[in-house]
């Protein structure tokens, strides 16, 4: 039934590691020089095998994409992509994710096609929760947004932004860590006293 809406959802789990993309996506954006023979070991490798998953998730978003156009669905339908974290490869002397609060973990795409009708406001880059999402999906639609929810949508202006992380011992040496963001700061803290 075409005019019934519905609700979509889809979980990309291909940038994650360990990393092991499609070879024709290697081949698309990783040079032959870097590509592993075997399991990727240098920082150089897996960054390029890193590269290669998000260009065949690119590719199935895409393939999605043309599916709702050629459907007569893709204008009427609201479309939300959220990444749920980011990958350290390299800095501050590590690789993966989950064990600590650095940008590279915490900045995450998160795009929204508008509603049928609203007009485009442009890329803009603020900070904002994934906690955001549901209020922000309950709001669009019409629905009212629980009380018990810790985010809102709108978010109020100039809120600080909060994130923790309580990695599994064997993935975190410093312990959890709690952060804050508001306007251009940022302030990191862990369990085992660390304070950036």
């Amino acid at each position: 039934d075409r005019e019934r809406p519905f609700l979509l959802f889809l979980n990309y789990f291909d940038a994650h590691s360990p990393f092991y993309p499609p070879r024709r996506f290697v081949e698309e954006v990783v040079p032959e020089a870097e590509r592993p023979k075997g399991e990727a070991k240098t920082l150089t490798e897996i960054s390029g095998l890193y590269d290669a998953e998000i260009r065949a998730m690119d590719f199935h978003i895409g393939r999605l994409l043309d599916h709702l156009r050629a459907t007569g669905r893709y204008d009427s339908t609201w479309i939300v992509a959220v990444a749920d974290h980011g990958e350290l490869l390299g800095e501050q002397n590590e690789i993966g994710h989950g064990a600590s609060l650095f940008e590279p973990e915490l900045r995450i795409p998160f795009l929204v096609k508008p509603l049928p009708g609203e007009e485009p406001r442009g890329a803009r880059s603020e900070p904002v929760q994934i906690s955001d999402v549901f209020p922000m999906l309950l709001s669009r639609a019409g629905l009212p947004v629980p009380e018990s929810t810790q985010s809102a949508f709108p978010p109020p202006p100039d809120r600080p932004v909060f994130a923790e992380v309580n990695p599994l011992p064997k993935f975190g040496g410093r312990g959890d860590w709690r952060a804050v963001v508001h306007g251009d700061w940022k302030y990191l803290e862990s369990g085992k006293g660390d304070r950036l």
